[in-house]
């Protein structure tokens, strides 16, 4: 039977598009063209993580707070373009979507990919570079689609790869969450230095960073792996 683990991420953006999608529908019989109503949704789930992730709000009180959120950007740009015609208001809209995904692009606070991008890409060059296959995470970022990739990439060697906010939240439950679901070796893409504190505690084996040992690491994970490899009848793969 498939597990709901399955069904989750497909409910989620299911009911996501058909939210937009009632939102355009709304709009367009209006007589206004708005192309933003994703950055007016993603606003308010900002919103929601930031409230449920730093300050450990309800998640019902950060729900009512996404749509009143998403709410507030949605009746602020109606009254911005409402006497634009339908070319201006959607040129409006557009840059200010854009804008949007510019700014939680870029923010560490929020999480943003470019706060943790060069991490992600000097572990995955290293890896391959010593002929182990990087696997990337397709799932949700949550701990559950965590599990769920490394269970299914079938191999004993995860690393987690995030920015330094996002490690002093989550690094200690994802790292216990993989070591529990059968990682032998965990990585972190980081300096040793800079996370000692977020990660106290947190049970890492080795630390992957520019200038770091990179001979001794591979040497030692590609024996480590090949050993797995020979106990599991598999040719050796990384997470």
């Amino acid at each position: 039977m498939t597990s709901f683990a399955f069904w989750e991420p497909i409910l989620v953006v299911t009911m996501i598009n058909a939210m937009l999608a009632l939102g355009f529908y709304v709009t367009m019989s209006s007589g206004i063209l708005s192309v933003a109503h994703a950055a007016a949704a993603r606003m308010g789930a900002y919103a929601a993580a930031v409230l449920t992730t730093n300050f450990r709000w309800p998640f019902v009180l950060a729900l009512v707070v996404a749509i009143g959120v998403g709410g507030a950007v949605g009746a602020g740009l109606a009254l911005v373009t409402v006497r634009m015609n339908m070319l201006v208001s959607s040129l409006v809209t557009l840059g200010f979507g854009e804008t949007m995904s510019v700014i939680a692009y870029n923010v560490e606070y929020l999480g943003g990919a470019a706060s943790f991008t060069p991490r992600r890409l000097f572990a995955k060059s290293l890896f391959e570079g010593g002929g182990i296959e990087a696997i990337e995470n397709d799932k949700p970022a949550t701990v559950m689609g965590l599990v769920e990739a490394f269970r299914a990439s079938g191999t004993r060697l995860a690393c987690l790869c995030s920015s330094d906010e996002v490690y002093a939240q989550q690094a200690g439950e994802a790292a216990r969450a993989l070591k529990a679901a059968g990682a032998q070796k965990l990585a972190i893409a980081g300096r040793p230095a800079d996370l000692a504190q977020p990660l106290a505690g947190v049970p890492v084996d080795l630390y992957v960073f520019a200038g770091c040992e990179a001979l001794d690491l591979l040497a030692g994970l590609l024996d480590f792996l090949e050993r797995d490899a020979q106990a599991a009848g598999a040719s050796p793969q990384g997470g």
